[in-house]
């Protein structure tokens, strides 16, 4: 178990036969990396001096990818993920992770763990490190390799790639429809193209809808899909799920996965329908565990 710089390439998994002790099935690690790849790459590409305005430390723990950030108001970004791809989760791996959230000046982190990534022991190593049980996240799925019909784009938005002339507006509208700050689309702005394909929906000349695929090989992850508040209803997340599938199929992509939030009783979360409907179909709910500095 090491930890090492550049968390926005993850080790590639290794083989791995059914019932690996520790590490998750193929299908489990190929959405798990896809998501870490994406996290990391979005926050490792930030360039200097907005590294030093966000105070960011990254890192790679038991091929699981580790980010913080010091100076953060939406206590999002601090994140650990990846995990059971390369390396079983042990008691010291995980402090490991938390050792570096102690020295990192971060307030809060999320740690993700996919449920067959979690040893017997978990719940004694959560409570002795301090790591807190919230809300859990439905992990999801579509195989590209089984037959099927792709969703149609079906908006009277426009719905198409996002050239790089039109990137700060592509990175305002994925911020601002996420309600964070302003300042944060520097993260978006530095990204590599071959990795991040950028989507956007557009009402006249104007993005209205943003959204990411992250391509990982023979994987790919949907990643930050947002809607302007005043355009939501007309259909922007669906068709650009349509649109990012297609060029995940184009790209010679099997596996697609997303994640979002399990509903809870009384409410209702759209992303979750818009992606079974998609065709991508539950993996997995997924615990979020709370590291909180002391």
């Amino acid at each position: 178990m090491t930890a090492d710089a550049a968390p926005d390439a993850p080790a590639q998994p290794g083989p791995r036969g059914a019932g690996t002790p520790g590490l998750l099935d193929e299908r489990s690690a190929r959405a798990e990396r896809a998501e870490a790849l994406a996290m990391g790459t979005f926050v490792g590409s930030v360039p200097g001096p907005a590294r030093s305005r966000f105070g960011i430390t990254a890192t790679r723990i038991g091929g699981a990818t580790v980010l913080a950030l010091a100076d953060d108001p939406t206590d999002y970004w601090s994140k650990a993920l990846g995990f059971g791809v390369t390396e079983p989760v042990t008691r010291e791996l995980m402090t490991e992770v938390v050792r570096f959230y102690e020295l990192s000046g971060a307030r809060l982190a999320t740690v993700q763990l996919a449920p067959a990534a979690l040893p017997e022991d978990w719940v004694e190593i959560a409570a002795d490190l301090g790591l807190e049980q919230r809300a859990s996240w439905v992990k999801l799925q579509r195989d590209l390799a089984v037959p099927g019909e792709l969703p149609e784009v079906r908006t009277d938005l426009r719905i198409a790639p996002v050239a790089e002339d039109q990137l700060a507006e592509w990175a305002r509208v994925l911020f601002s429809g996420f309600g964070m700050p302003a300042d944060y689309d520097v993260m978006a702005l530095s990204v590599d193209p071959a990795v991040f394909r950028r989507f956007a929906a557009w009402d006249g000349d104007r993005i209205v809808a943003a959204a990411s695929l992250v391509v990982d090989g023979d994987a790919a992850g949907m990643f930050g899909a947002a809607t302007l508040p005043e355009h939501r209803g007309r259909g922007a997340q669906s068709g650009l799920l349509a649109a990012r599938l297609r060029a995940a199929a184009e790209a010679g992509v099997r596996w697609v996965s997303a994640e979002t939030g399990v509903e809870t009783p009384g409410s209702r979360n759209p992303s979750l329908h818009n992606l079974r409907r998609a065709g991508l179909a539950d993996l997995y709910e997924r615990p979020n565990w709370l590291w909180r500095a002391r």
